[in-house]
């Protein structure tokens, strides 16, 4: 009669403790909405959740360098763009300075509103974008062209191209080599379109004399302006679609990561209201048999 009164016991216990942790784990997972909290309690899934992870960080930082690239090739066909604008103000410039025979007042005029033209122009070959010159290939920190000389401060190579991944052996270069738009140069020269502007400006200051018509030369200029903005736009568009793409397969990993580990709510709540049943039952029913047994025992 002991031993059965024992191994009733026990069974009963080891029946309530495994029911009563099923019950903590179900409140654990519906308390953290996770299906494990440690590696051991499931290693297949907590593989797959460092895998998940893993991928998940690597699409966050391809997706950053798509957004800051964005933004840099914006910075740079902005510029560009007004750069241009400031170009054809000074064709018009030239042509109404060869056109008809000027005064005083007038040259001057034309004269003050170039040299303008030439401030703002080189102020944009000196764009920067959150601290780092766009246009100065990989010397960032250094200005592309001295304000006050008009010429060029630093010397760059064409291969200078700075490239950010956006995909696993998916590079997109990301900045715009100055001289390549602006004109050829080593440090001291002046760009070709700063020249112009210093050959009118002294030409109407010297009463006009030898006004040179510049026109040919500023429309190639802006040929390869327009030329460097159409490509800035290729690129923003493959990064765009780099972006759509990289946000689509992080939707999806994110999905796989949360079926392998996180808790459905209702099936959860649903399977320890049962589990919490399952125990009450079981302490009722073993209550009844261990009670009169316990008597017998007694008497």
């Amino acid at each position: 009669m002991r031993l059965t009164n024992n191994i009733l016991m026990s069974n009963l216990l080891t029946n309530l403790t495994k029911s009563e942790e099923r019950s903590n784990k179900l409140q654990t997972q519906i308390q953290t909405t996770k299906l494990f909290s440690k590696p051991s309690e499931d290693p297949a899934a907590a593989a797959k959740a460092y895998r998940y992870r893993t991928q998940l960080s690597k699409i966050e930082q391809y997706i950053k360098n798509t957004e800051d690239g964005m933004e840099q090739l914006t910075a740079q066909e902005e510029a560009l763009s007004s750069y241009n604008e400031l170009l054809q103000r000074a064709r018009e410039l030239n042509v109404q300075a060869t056109g008809v025979a000027l005064n005083d007042e007038n040259r001057n005029a034309i004269a003050t509103e170039l040299e303008q033209i030439k401030s703002q122009m080189l102020s944009l070959m000196n764009t920067s974008y959150n601290g780092k010159y766009v246009f100065s290939g990989f010397q960032t920190d250094q200005k592309l062209v001295d304000a006050k000389t008009g010429k060029y401060a630093i010397e760059i190579d064409s291969n200078e191209q700075i490239k950010y991944e956006v995909g696993t052996g998916n590079p997109v270069t990301i900045n715009t080599i100055g001289t390549d738009v602006f004109g050829e140069g080593k440090t001291g020269d002046k760009p070709e379109a700063i020249q112009i502007m210093d050959n009118l400006i002294t030409a109407l200051k010297n009463d006009g004399v030898n006004i040179k018509n510049h026109i040919a030369e500023i429309d190639k200029i802006q040929e390869s302006v327009l030329s460097a903005t159409t490509d800035i736009g290729a690129r923003y568009n493959r990064l765009e679609t780099a972006k759509t793409q990289l946000e689509g397969e992080e939707a999806n990993i994110e999905s796989y990561k949360s079926i392998n580990e996180d808790t459905d709510i209702v099936e959860a709540y649903v399977k320890l209201v049962s589990e919490q049943s399952v125990y009450q039952a079981a302490l009722s029913v073993g209550a009844k048999i261990i009670q009169p047994t316990l008597l017998d025992f007694l008497r």
